[in-house]
């Protein structure tokens, strides 16, 4: 069957022979009226949406999330060109760069076929390292990874209320004999403190400032 182009007409994909697909762009389809079913397949390859009604990759969602300017991944990290490189191969230049890329340490070399173009990156670049299933972001001065822990000793700008609730142990106080409290009122001492073992025994006789109704 074929299907001039701009035919308004409801159509199958059984309905479309392989020669005649070929030829066939999905613009050129009437716009589906029912829900499009990918059977589980993939949409790739999608460009930076412009506007709100646009699909976006998972990568541009998370980068505008996270405040990251993500970039296409790139194979791997070399300090050498690699000897037979395919069209839209990308790495990232590590020290100490060779060859054709010298000159361009931790830049993004990408091959276009002919020779090598570089793009230097921004505060904010992100990119996933396809041989190493590693991501990483230039922070100005330094490619490093997405994610790195951090000690809780290392944080600056934060407050005492903002530390991990871990941080609070038991583990960090020492304890104090009830003799060694200083600044405390009577009213705030721990009740155990006052305990029948704390008083020594008195004959009756021996009790004085004593009201009758206090025996």
């Amino acid at each position: 069957m074929q299907i001039p182009k701009g035919t308004p007409i409801d159509w199958g994909w059984g309905d479309i022979a392989p020669a005649d697909m070929a030829a066939v762009e999905v613009g050129d389809l009437k716009a589906p009226t029912k829900p499009l079913d990918m059977a589980g397949q993939k949409i790739t390859s999608l460009p930076t949406p412009t506007t709100g009604n646009e699909p976006a990759t998972a990568d541009y969602v998370d980068s505008k999330v996270q405040g990251l300017d993500w970039q296409q991944s790139v194979l791997g990290e070399l300090d050498t060109p690699p000897g037979t490189p395919a069209e839209g191969d990308r790495y990232l230049v590590i020290a100490t760069a060779a060859d054709a890329w010298v000159g361009h340490e931790d830049d993004i070399a990408e091959w276009n076929g002919t020779s090598w173009d570089f793009t230097t990156p921004n505060t904010g670049f992100a990119v996933w390292i396809e041989d190493t299933t590693v991501q990483k972001v230039w922070n100005g001065t330094a490619w490093v990874r997405l994610g790195s822990t951090i000690n809780h000793q290392n944080l600056t700008g934060v407050t005492p209320d903002q530390h991990h609730p871990q941080a609070h142990t038991l583990g960090s106080h020492s304890t104090k004999a009830h003799s060694e409290l200083t600044d405390v009122e009577p009213d705030q001492h721990h009740p155990q403190a006052h305990t029948l073992g704390s008083h020594s025994t008195k004959a009756h006789d021996e009790l004085s400032d004593v009201t009758p109704d206090q025996h």
